[in-house]
């Protein structure tokens, strides 16, 4: 092989290497910066408790169902727990947020207004979602008067 051309088969195999370690190290520590955030918010509790909010929360709207309130539980966590989504969720941060915006969510959620955000929100998503349901309630005649004009409309 002529020289010229060995050195710099050398040197684009030398690049390639080194790119690629770049791209590994900045991916496991975009990877690593994922689950710091994910820790510190402590999702799993999170998701446990937006569990046990949803359960009880069906259970307000129907009573009758109050003796099931276990197997509820154990069906939500067995589909839908952290065991469960824990990959797929650690994907989705990771695509959405960059390394640096995972990091700036870290500085915010180890502060005092960050741990009561997370303490709070999936109250806060339970009692917003309950109140899109009651209204929604509240108006099904406007929406079952509209499906008839529609009917009758064809």
């Amino acid at each position: 092989m002529n020289p010229v051309k060995y050195k710099l088969l050398i040197t684009v195999l030398f690049l390639l290497v080194s790119l690629n370690s770049i791209l590994f190290a900045d991916e496991a520590s975009h990877l690593r910066a994922t689950e710091d955030l994910l820790g510190i918010m402590n999702i799993e509790n999170i998701l446990n408790q937006s569990i046990e909010n949803m359960v009880n929360y069906q259970i307000s709207r129907n009573p009758k169902i109050g003796s099931y309130k276990n197997l509820l539980t154990e069906f939500y966590t067995k589909y839908s727990g952290w065991n469960v989504i824990k990959n797929d969720v650690i994907v989705m941060y990771k695509d959405t947020f960059t390394e640096k915006e995972l990091n700036d969510l870290i500085v915010f959620y180890k502060s005092d207004t960050g741990q009561k955000a997370l303490s709070n929100i999936p109250s806060l998503m339970v009692q917003s979602i309950a109140l899109g349901q009651r209204n929604i309630q509240k108006n099904i005649p406007e929406l079952q008067k509209e499906i008839e004009k529609r009917k009758e409309k064809k």
